[in-house]
């Protein structure tokens, strides 16, 4: 029985299977961005753009990681407060 292999790159695309689909359906404007921003490996196999499956690992372990850290201890106050509305 084969196994199927986890790909070391993913198409830069919107749809089934690439990028934007594996990052919760995120387009090519913020996969670019992302790019841009150093958060994303964009590598080219002659005019194809890629993505490589390593760095997508690794942005998503940063938020995970972000989220963890900004989680609040359990008897802290969830959102802010709101004021009492003043009596006239």
């Amino acid at each position: 029985m084969e196994s199927e292999a986890t790909p070391l790159l993913v198409p830069i695309t919107s749809g089934p299977g690439g990028v934007g689909a594996k990052l919760g359906g995120l387009g090519r404007t913020k996969i670019y961005d992302l790019i841009d921003r150093r958060e994303l490996t964009k590598v080219n196999i002659g005019r194809r753009a890629f993505i490589t499956a390593k760095s997508i690992a690794a942005y998503v372990d940063r938020l995970a990681e972000a989220a963890s850290d900004m989680k609040l201890p359990p008897n802290a106050p969830q959102g802010p407060r709101r004021a009492a509305p003043e009596k006239s």
